[in-house]
């Protein structure tokens, strides 16, 4: 978190791009991660959606997911989660 707190992933040569969208041109639903907590660690929310909207509101229920490992062993959690994640995935290449 120190690093992308100091460098910004944008500007840093030595961060590869995102292998789906260097070979597709399509943004995979991680695109956009790096560059929003560096902007989230600012506290530029609004930058941080724009670039990643999944990942914003992904953050707490990760830290509920790591606080509660009961919560990692739902089943139904695991699909819902996976379907959101692809319909984000076809939503942000058609918009």
């Amino acid at each position: 978190m120190t690093v992308l707190h100091i460098v910004n992933p944008q500007e840093a040569s030595w961060i590869p791009p995102c292998p789906f969208f260097a070979v597709t041109g399509l943004k995979c639903p991680g695109c956009g991660t790096l560059r929003g907590i560096h902007n989230l660690l600012h506290l530029r929310f609004r930058a941080a959606w724009e670039l990643n909207p999944l990942m914003v509101v992904s953050i707490p229920l990760i830290l509920a997911l790591l606080a509660f490992p009961r919560l990692r062993r739902n089943v139904v959690l695991g699909w819902s989660l996976l379907a959101v994640t692809l319909f984000y995935w076809v939503l942000r290449n058609l918009l």
